[in-house]
């Protein structure tokens, strides 16, 4: 009898460990659940300007030559204008703000384009351009938050 006793209390113990085990396991699971729901906000809510702005900048370095960087405007919208000669042929690509998001437009130079023309490729609630002495301001917003990225042209002289 002292047998059965003995192995009753060692299954109990036994079941207990377990279910202490199962508890744990458990709380490890929420605890980290709860830290990728923050951290997944986070990067959510950062993701458009900080995007944006990284979007601009690989931009702006491949067409970092003398007069292809400028500012203009396209149909009354300001715009980051990179022009750029292919075969020839004179291309401009427009990044701009337009109906709540950034926009590209790539076409040849004096279409006649208008801003719905172009590619919606994030939603931002205001982005903005500054050029002067061959620094490159790019302003956005979205959210409630601000971000600002200074970009150095290199080319001889800055833009044109």
């Amino acid at each position: 009898m002292e047998e059965k006793v003995l192995s009753a209390a060692g299954r109990l113990c036994s079941l207990l460990l377990l279910s202490a085990f199962a508890v744990s396991l458990m709380l490890v699971l929420a605890l980290g659940a709860l830290q990728y729901r923050e951290i997944s906000g986070v990067l959510d809510e950062q993701y458009g300007p900080r995007t944006a702005q990284s979007y601009i900048a690989a931009k702006v370095r491949r067409h970092d030559h003398t007069g292809g960087v400028t500012l203009g405007a396209l149909g009354g919208c300001d715009a980051l204008v990179l022009r750029e000669e292919i075969e020839g042929w004179d291309y401009v690509t427009y990044i701009y703000w337009y109906d709540n998001g950034l926009y590209e437009l790539f076409c040849e130079a004096g279409s006649g384009l208008l801003p719905e023309d172009g590619e919606r490729l994030l939603d931002l609630d205001s982005l903005s351009f500054d050029l002067a002495d061959g620094l490159l301001r790019v302003t956005c917003a979205d959210g409630g938050e601000r971000y600002e990225t200074c970009l150095a042209l290199r080319a001889e002289g800055g833009a044109a």
